[in-house]
């Protein structure tokens, strides 16, 4: 439900935003500032997405060529608008944690240390070395389970083990806290996370790089598998990948149609789509990615990959003012 409250109020946002283009009005850009705020309320990773539309508003719109675009001073509405919807909840963490949060349970530590984990094994040989940590308590005994595994996958053992143990000790910092205690501790092991996953970076900072291009991004705009989570490792690898190839030509698709949009001279709107898609990239290619990220802005990859359909196959004329 939560996902579908998300995608609504952000796919709501967009259509606000194409409005307040075409009707430059203070009061539009405004209520979009509001949409974007609830929008991040509901998902603490859209934060910053409207202080980063607002800023491409007012220095990217003008240096694009868009011509007679909305007064720079409707962009500034639109990030003050979104931060006093915002406040509220901003200041109702700084009372009770003594910080400025979105997410009381802590950041993008373990994302951030999840995401640089990922794509080093196949996601069903990284699940199962996940369960096992979760089901082994002692660590003699975790160490020759994951010693089988790695055996058995002729795989070295060493990473799978530096990966179980680093789950189990930051795990264990909240699972050992106290009930009265469990949003601090949860916090002090974000903060765990990200120690420990900057680390892991330092290390190994090109082969993650290259697994978040390879393996993440793909991931987020074309992983999503239509199937009973339960049921996913019944289907074979090539159905997968056949699913995949359908979501990965739509996504190729939606990114002819920003091409379609600037060059029917529709520059504003393929700014605002475009930069649905690259904030929600970058925010998430150094985290985990998982389909279910890129959900909200679905609406918008589909509507681009229809502009595009369109082009090509009946060749219409879209005019500058005319509405998509």
């Amino acid at each position: 439900m939560t996902e579908l409250w998300t995608t609504f109020l952000f796919t709501f946002s967009v259509w606000l935003a194409i409005h307040a283009l075409e009707s430059k009005s203070l009061a539009a850009f405004a209520a979009l500032g509001v949409a974007l705020g609830l929008t991040a309320l509901s998902r603490p990773v859209f934060f910053l997405f409207p202080f980063a539309l607002a800023a491409a508003g007012f220095l990217i719109f003008p240096r694009a060529g868009v011509r007679t675009g909305p007064p720079r001073r409707a962009w500034v509405i639109l990030g003050i608008a979104a931060a006093l919807t915002l406040l509220p909840w901003l200041t109702y963490n700084y009372v009770t944690l003594g910080r400025f949060t979105m997410a009381p349970a802590g950041g993008v530590g373990r994302g951030l240390w999840e995401g640089g984990w990922q794509a080093t094994w196949s996601g069903r040989l990284q699940d199962e070395l996940t369960r096992v940590a979760d089901a082994t308590d002692d660590r003699a005994l975790l160490d020759e389970r994951v010693r089988t595994i790695a055996e058995r996958e002729h795989a070295p053992d060493g990473p799978m083990l530096e990966y179980v143990h680093q789950w189990q000790d930051i795990r264990g910092i909240w699972t050992t806290a106290g009930t009265n205690d469990r949003a601090t501790a949860r916090i002090a092991a974000d903060r765990e996370y990200q120690r420990v996953a900057l680390e892991n970076l330092r290390k190994d900072t090109w082969s993650h790089l290259l697994r978040r291009l390879a393996r993440g991004v793909y991931l987020l705009w074309a992983g999503e598998i239509p199937v009973r989570f339960s049921d996913i490792n019944k289907l074979s690898t090539r159905t997968i990948r056949a699913i995949w190839a359908i979501q990965a030509a739509i996504f190729a698709t939606a990114l002819s149609g920003l091409v379609v949009l600037v060059r029917a001279g529709r520059k504003g709107e393929a700014l605002v789509f475009g930069s649905c898609i690259v904030y929600i990239t970058a925010v998430h290619f150094p985290l985990l990615t998982e389909a279910r990220q890129s959900l909200p802005a679905m609406p918008v990859v589909l509507l681009l990959a229809s502009v595009a359909a369109a082009s090509f196959t009946l060749k219409p004329q879209i005019h500058e003012g005319e509405h998509l």
